[in-house]
């Protein structure tokens, strides 16, 4: 709360730090709320899937690739002409100052599969999303002696002055798979740590070859700022064993950027049975590790679990929790796949009503967004205090079957 004095100490100037505020977007319209519990809706809205927010400028993309950009408050919106068809768009600020003592200018990242090649992109802008440049690209087929793998983008992040690449990595089409990551301090060069998840990309399967494997994936990146680390999660999926399979979503922390090889800590473990009882497992179970966000000291991350034993149906589970303190609960659940759990933040000037008679409501709220995409497309935005369980406060659809966003920043209609 910086303020000015006349010369007779009389305060005659205060000025209030501007307060971010949460910004949910869904097919009925985008919505604005400074706690995460009242919601209000915009009179112009765009229908974006991927959502972020650097030095008062709003950046978003859509099912179809189209990417706008606001400049005040996310009341409007202008179309990016040229720019890349992004799956994802997130923002960091770099670290230190520039050459003038101030904060450096912040930098907008977004990702997306090619049409006419087997890569994916990442691209970049220094100009708060007018325009964009490559800054990455990942092989999809990755040619070794023993046959074509693959490696493929799952997620891409923004946060804790550096942006995240989190892939999966066969070096054969054979071998142990590995949660890969790429890290920028910059938005121009890209390094890869050693290994976050996985036995190794060479290794080949303990049963050899063509036998089927346990899968490695990294996905997300979180920054808590309290205690100034960084958390990574992923996920493994082991192969049936008669009539059961053992699935393990997983995390990493690490106080820099740059991750340091290792499997990471397990932090859901779960066994899932075939119906039928002792006949052998007739399906598969998909799992993803689905965003993450730090603050308060912890992490708030989220999973999905689909569960398709062909004869039996199909179940999804959405969970949302926090690492470690909170193990994720249910959301949402559906008879089918088309669930989606996405867009994990925190908004830091935001103060939740006590959720539990004990809870005072503390500083700080985390949301999520969650749907279920079929005829019925339930779900909407879920918020929580640290450590406590997520509990859903606006109802809404999701958009073109693929979800929503939440995002935080700053809003010209609140």
């Amino acid at each position: 709360m910086p303020f000015a004095q006349d010369i007779l100490t009389r305060i005659n100037k205060v000025h209030w730090a501007s307060k971010e505020q949460f910004l949910y977007s869904g097919d009925d319209g985008m919505f604005g709320s400074s706690n995460g519990e009242s919601w209000k809706k915009a009179d112009h809205s765009v229908p974006a899937i991927s959502l972020a927010w650097m030095d008062d400028v709003w950046v978003g993309c859509g099912t179809d690739g189209s990417v706008w950009r606001s400049e005040d408050g996310a009341q409007n919106w202008s179309l990016i002409d040229g720019a890349p068809k992004f799956v994802e768009i997130v923002s960091m600020r770099p670290k230190g100052t520039d050459e003038h003592g101030k904060p450096r200018p912040g930098v907008f990242a977004g990702w997306l599969r090619s049409e006419d090649s087997d890569d994916d992109f990442v691209y970049t802008s220094q100009d708060l999303g007018k325009n964009w440049n490559r800054a990455l690209t990942i092989h999809q087929i990755v040619s070794s002696p023993d046959g074509d793998g693959s490696e493929f983008i799952n997620a891409l992040s923004g946060c804790g002055g550096a942006f995240f690449v989190g892939t999966t990595r066969l070096i054969s089409r054979y071998a142990n798979g590995d949660g890969m990551i790429y890290s920028s301090s910059d938005g121009e060069a890209f390094t890869a740590a050693e290994l976050v998840f996985g036995p190794g990309t060479n290794n080949l399967p303990p049963e050899g070859l063509g036998k089927p494997t346990k899968g490695f994936a990294c996905g997300y990146v979180g920054h808590d700022t309290t205690t100034n680390t960084y958390t990574v999660i992923g996920f493994r999926l082991a192969a049936p064993a008669g009539n059961t399979v053992y699935y393990d979503v997983i995390y990493s922390q690490s106080a820099t950027a740059h991750f340091d090889a290792g499997e990471g800590t397990s932090y859901v473990s779960e066994t899932i049975t075939n119906p039928g009882g002792g006949a052998p497992f007739t399906g598969n179970v998909l799992t993803t590790a689905q965003g993450v966000a730090g603050g308060n000291g912890t992490f708030a991350t989220g999973v999905k679990v689909t569960r398709n034993f062909f004869t039996d149906g199909t179940a999804t589970d959405a969970k949302a929790g926090f690492v470690p303190d909170h193990p994720p609960e249910f959301v949402l659940t559906s008879d089918g796949p088309q669930i989606a759990l996405s867009s994990f933040c925190f908004n830091g000037s935001a103060i939740s009503s006590p959720q539990t008679p004990d809870d005072k409501g503390t500083a700080g709220v985390f949301a999520c967004v969650s749907f279920t995409m079929d005829d019925e497309k339930t779900g909407g935005a879920f918020i929580a205090n640290a450590g406590k369980t997520f509990q859903k406060t606006h109802s809404g659809v999701s958009i073109d079957r693929r979800g929503g966003t939440i995002g935080v920043g700053k809003l010209g209609w609140l």
